[in-house]
């Protein structure tokens, strides 16, 4: 049996809900990223793996999709990354994303 590679498409739902997280001593602002993972077909895919890499600093984090092909990440420092979707059957898919700051955060 041939099996076809086929590419991933990622869907950004979310660019950035921005979160304003504050602690007493200072206050910091930060983004979350959210998205759909879906074959050519427009298919979900459950259980891929999307990681996402901070091209500043080279941090990654990874997360799976949910059986509706849902995947999060929060608490983002707002800046440029690079995503990268992947699933056993299927081509690997990357592409950089930025997640903005929408929400200055409150000076003491």
């Amino acid at each position: 049996m041939k099996l076809w590679r086929i590419h991933l498409s990622v869907s950004i739902l979310l660019v950035a809900g921005a979160f304003l997280v504050q602690s007493n001593a200072q206050n910091a602002t930060s983004a979350g990223l959210a998205g759909v993972v879906t074959d050519p077909s427009r298919a979900v895919v459950p259980d891929a793996v999307v990681e996402i890499k901070d091209l500043a600093k080279g941090i990654t984090e990874s997360a799976k999709t949910d059986r509706a092909g849902t995947y999060h990440f929060f608490f983002l420092v707002p800046g440029r990354y690079e995503l990268i979707v992947a699933h056993a059957g299927f081509r690997t898919q990357s592409q950089t994303v930025d997640v903005p700051q929408l929400f200055e955060s409150p000076q003491p």
